[in-house]
């Protein structure tokens, strides 16, 4: 094996790498989404939008038909179709639950407001709406996320299997 045999191997070693970090940190945040809570939401979307601009930035260092170039393609792809899934399933969600979301304890406690708004118990108020909605709110959440996690959890697959193996991505600007 030649040193320029050996360079070019090391060159390969380097761009999968780099391409399984990417898919890494894009299943992280999808991971990481899960999390109810505002610190981990704030690290999804540094993590999604670091991920975003790591891979235009990869893909605009690399030869059109390179390894690196095909699945940072498939990556931005999946993110922007996967905003756009994202941005559906909410208006799904949103249509299915207002007319279903019963009102009645939070008019419950407004009818009986004391006279002194310190005197507000908004916990107890915030627990009868919730409990009241519970299973409209756990529907919405679902017709929301579902959608997202079901098609960027096969685009991880399909990805990082390719990437895995060593293999380009063969339509890296397709739907699926």
């Amino acid at each position: 094996m030649t040193n320029e045999d050996n360079q070019q191997d090391n060159k390969q070693d380097n761009e999968q790498k780099t391409v399984k970090k990417v898919y890494g940190a894009l299943a992280a945040s999808l991971l990481m989404a899960a999390i109810p809570h505002i610190l981990a939401v704030m690290a999804v979307i540094v993590l999604f939008m670091g991920t975003l601009i790591a891979a235009y930035i990869i893909r605009k260092k690399s030869m059109p038909d390179s390894f690196s170039f095909s699945h940072m393609t498939y990556i931005i792809r999946t993110i922007w179709i996967s905003s756009f899934i994202g941005t559906l399933s909410t208006l799904a969600a949103t249509i299915y639950t207002l007319p279903l979301v019963d009102n009645e304890p939070i008019y419950n406690c407004i009818d009986s407001l004391p006279s002194s708004f310190a005197d507000i118990n908004i916990d107890e108020c915030a627990t009868k709406f919730i409990d009241a909605n519970l299973s409209v709110f756990i529907t919405g959440t679902i017709i929301a996320a579902a959608p997202i996690v079901i098609y960027t959890l096969w685009r991880l697959y399909k990805g990082g299997s390719h990437a895995l193996k060593g293999l380009p991505i063969t339509k890296p600007k397709s739907w699926i």
